[in-house]
C-alpha cells in the first residue's frame, strides 16, 4: 500500500478542522493512518471514498484501544484506526449517519481539560528552556559573571546562536501564551465543535514557519561551528601581512627577519568576536634558550563596547605575578600602568580609547621609547 506523508495544515488542537481535513482528504483518496512525531501525517493512497471520522479525548487511565469502549463505538458503525497520544482516539466510519459520540457535554468538557493541560505542559517546557537560554547567554557575554577575555574570546557563532535560541524560546512562549488564552475564550462559546462546517487552516506563511523554523535553527548551529574554522586565527608572521604589534624596544631592536633566523621565535594569535573588532596575542624572542633570553607577550584588543575597557585591563593586571602596579602619566594614554616582578619582568597595560593593551617583557627593560612604541601598536600602526 503506498503511502504519502503531508504536514498537517490544521492546529492540532482544533479538532473540528482536523475532523473535516481528514474527510476531505479520504474524498481526494488519501486516507488518514497516523501521526508522526514531527507533525507529518501518513496517509495511504487508495480510491477516493466518503469516510467519516470522529476525534475523541482519550481517557488518561486506560489503555487504547480499550476493548469495551471499542466494542460500544462498533455498534455506531465506528472502528478504531489509530491514537494521537496526548490528544484523541481516532475512528473512522464508512456510514455518514453513524452518530458523533464526542458532541456531548461532558466530551467537549473533556476535551478542553485535556488540550488545556497539554498546552500548559508545552508552556512550562518551553519557558523552562527559555531561562536555561538566557541564562546561558548571561554567563558568556557577561564579564561580571566570568573571565572578560574569555568573554571577548567567545568565538563569534556562538553568541549569535544563544540569541537566536533564546528569542526564538521567548517567541514560543509569548505565542503560546496568547493561545492558551484563545482557547480559554473559545471553550466559553463553541470549542471544541465548529459549528459553522469549515476548516480552520493555518496561514501559509505560519506553515511555513512551524515546519522549517527548527531545522533552519538546527542547520545553524551545526554549520555555524565549522566557519569559524576557515579563519585564519595563528601562525607565524608571513601569516599576517597586514600587520600585527611588535615592540621594537632597545633590546628588542630588529626586524621579522633577526628573530626568524633560528635564534629566535615569533608567533601570533589574531581574530575578532562580537566583543572586539580584532584581537592580537604576540609572542617573540631572541636568544631563546641562552642566559642573555628577551622575550615579549602582547595582548591587544580593539573592542567594541566601552564599558569592557576597564575590566579588561584589571584581569590583564592580574594574568602575571606582579606585585604592585603604579600608575603612570604619560601623553597619549588614556591609562598606563606598569609593574616588576624580580627585576627582569616588566609589564605594561595600556588603556586608549577602546584598545586594550598589556606587554610583557623578559630580560628587557622599559623606557620611554618602549611607551610611544606601544603607543604606536594601540593607534593601529603595526
Amino acid at each position: 500500500m503506498k503511502k504519502k506523508k503531508i504536514y498537517l495544515p490544521v492546529d492540532i488542537y482544533d479538532a473540528s478542522s482536523l475532523k473535516l481535513y481528514f474527510e476531505e482528504s479520504s474524498r481526494e483518496g488519501l486516507h488518514f493512518q497516523e501521526l508522526n512525531t514531527k507533525g507529518y501525517g501518513i496517509f495511504s493512497v487508495g480510491e477516493p471514498q466518503d469516510y467519516g471520522y470522529m476525534l475523541i479525548p482519550p481517557d488518561k487511565d486506560s489503555m487504547w484501544p480499550d476493548k469495551n469502549t471499542v466494542e460500544k463505538y462498533a455498534t455506531y458503525g465506528w472502528e478504531p484506526l489509530t491514537l494521537i497520544r496526548g490528544y484523541y482516539e481516532v475512528y473512522r466510519t464508512s456510514d455518514k449517519s453513524a452518530p458523533l459520540l464526542n458532541e456531548t457535554a461532558d466530551a467537549k468538557e473533556k476535551a478542553y481539560r485535556n488540550i488545556m493541560r497539554a498546552k500548559k505542559r508545552t508552556l512550562y517546557l518551553e519557558a523552562g528552556v527559555t531561562l536555561i537560554a538566557a541564562l546561558i547567554v548571561y554567563m558568556v557575554v557577561s564579564p561580571s559573571f566570568g573571565s572578560v577575555i574569555s568573554a571577548i574570546e567567545t568565538p563569534l557563532y556562538i553568541i549569535p546562536t544563544l540569541i537566536l535560541l533564546t528569542l526564538f524560546s521567548v517567541f514560543s512562549v509569548i505565542k503560546d501564551y496568547i493561545r492558551l488564552r484563545q482557547w480559554e475564550k473559545l471553550h466559553s462559546e463553541s470549542y471544541p465543535v465548529n459549528n459553522d462546517g469549515k476548516i480552520r487552516y493555518i496561514p501559509k506563511w505560519k506553515l511555513m514557519a512551524k515546519r522549517y523554523a527548527g531545522i533552519v535553527l538546527a542547520v545553524f548551529m551545526i554549520v555555524a561551528p565549522f566557519s569559524d574554522l576557515f579563519i585564519k586565527k595563528s601562525g607565524s608572521p608571513e601569516d599576517f601581512p597586514g600587520g600585527y604589534p611588535y615592540i621594537h624596544t632597545d633590546v628588542l631592536a630588529g626586524t621579522v627577519d633577526d628573530v626568524s633566523d633560528g635564534d629566535g621565535y615569533c608567533y601570533i594569535r589574531k581574530n575578532s568576536s562580537v566583543f572586539a573588532k580584532e584581537y592580537y596575542e604576540v609572542s617573540y624572542g631572541i636568544g631563546s634558550g641562552t642566559e642573555n633570553a628577551i622575550s615579549a607577550n602582547i595582548y591587544c584588543c580593539n573592542l567594541n563596547f566601552a564599558f569592557l575597557a576597564e575590566p579588561l585591563a584589571e584581569e590583564l593586571m592580574e594574568r602575571y605575578s606582579v606585585y604592585e602596579y603604579s600608575e603612570i602619566q604619560y601623553e597619549g594614554f588614556d591609562r598606563l600602568y606598569a609593574g616588576s616582578f624580580e627585576g627582569s619582568v616588566h609589564v605594561l597595560v595600556c588603556m586608549k580609547d577602546m584598545r586594550v593593551m598589556s606587554v610583557r617583557l623578559v630580560g628587557a627593560p622599559v623606557s620611554e621609547s618602549c611607551f610611544d612604541e606601544v603607543l604606536d601598536v594601540m593607534s593601529g600602526i603595526y
